[in-house]
């Protein structure tokens, strides 16, 4: 979680696998350290502890081949991970409708047909962040061809 500041607010979520830049660091009284850190895929900024009170590591350091595009195919990932967990569960809550809903004017008839609805809704966001995390995988995987072809070309001409 990210924080407004050292001992502020929660206001986002840094999901496993997201790219940070940390901008500062300070210890905590009780040994933890925290760290004011700028997420690369909308450049907000927050603090985090990255290493808890028993000195326990939060957080990992990244090669510096990680871009941006790294970060926002990591939050895709996450989010597509949690929108399966959505449609799990509403498939479990909506087959718990329909065993109870054995009668003709059961509310829990139209309950079971508002899941099915969020559902379909939740589902239709996870296949279109599913298009999105390819076509940034292939903006990404262009960048390095021609990062590569450039440093080639650069080679040759020594």
């Amino acid at each position: 979680k990210a924080d407004a500041g050292p001992e502020g607010p929660e206001v986002c979520m840094v999901e496993p696998g997201e790219i940070v830049e940390v901008e500062e660091k300070i210890e905590d009284g009780d040994g933890a350290v925290r760290a004011q850190c700028k997420l690369l895929r909308n450049d907000s900024v927050g603090w985090v502890v990255v290493q808890d009170s028993d000195g326990k590591p939060k957080f990992r350091s990244s090669l510096p081949v990680h871009t941006r595009v790294d970060g926002i195919i990591a939050y895709i990932d996450d989010f597509r991970r949690k929108c399966g967990e959505a449609i799990a569960d509403t498939d479990h809550k909506a087959d718990g409708c329909a065993a109870s809903a054995g009668e003709l004017n059961n509310p829990l008839k139209e309950v079971r047909s508002k899941l099915l609805q969020m559902k379909m809704k939740v589902n239709l966001h996870s296949i279109r962040a599913h298009q999105l995390r390819q076509r940034a995988a292939a903006a990404k995987d262009a960048f390095e061809r021609e990062l590569r072809d450039g440093e080639q070309v650069a080679q040759e001409r020594r």
